[in-house]
C-alpha cells in the first residue's frame, strides 16, 4: 500500500480522536478541513462539513470553543492518543509500517513547539490560549 494512503489513514484516525473527544465534552464538532488555499471540494451532511483545499498542508477538526481548560486538554490529547491506539492495532495486525508511521506523526505533533501542535495546545490551555481546538496533523 502507498505510504500516502497510510499517512491519510493516520491523519484521519488522529482527527477522529479530536472529534470524538469534542463530542464527549459536549463541544459541537463542525467539520474537518483538509489542506489550505482555495476550496476544491465541500461535502456537507447535516451540520458536519468536509472541506478539501488546494494544498494538502495540514488537517483541522473544526469545533466550537471548549468550555474549560481540561476540555481543551482532553480534546488536544485525544488525537495523539488515538494515534497510539492505531499503532498498537497495527502491531497486532503485523502492519509495522503503519504502526511506525502512526507513532512518528503523533509524537511529532505532540512535541511541536508551535501553536499548531497538540502538545502546545494542551500545555497552553490553562493560560493565555483559549481558542477553539484546531489540530494540524
Amino acid at each position: 500500500m502507498s505510504i500516502w494512503l497510510w499517512v491519510l489513514v493516520v491523519i484521519m484516525v488522529h482527527e477522529a480522536g479530536h472529534a470524538l473527544a469534542g463530542v464527549l465534552c459536549g463541544t459541537a464538532v463542525r467539520g474537518v478541513c483538509v489542506g489550505v488555499g482555495p476550496l476544491l471540494y465541500q461535502y456537507a451532511r447535516g451540520r458536519l462539513v468536509l472541506r478539501l483545499r488546494l494544498l494538502p498542508l495540514g488537517v483541522a477538526t473544526i469545533m466550537e470553543r471548549s468550555r474549560t481548560a481540561w476540555q481543551v486538554r482532553l480534546v488536544a490529547l485525544a488525537g495523539p492518543a488515538t494515534g497510539v491506539l492505531l499503532a498498537i492495532l497495527a502491531a497486532w495486525l503485523d502492519l509495522s509500517a503503519l504502526g511506525v508511521l502512526a507513532i512518528a506523526l503523533n509524537v511529532a505533533n505532540l512535541l511541536t513547539p508551535l501553536p499548531g501542535g497538540d502538545g502546545w495546545r494542551a500545555i497552553a490551555a490553562g493560560g493565555f490560549h483559549r481558542a477553539s481546538v484546531r489540530s494540524e496533523a
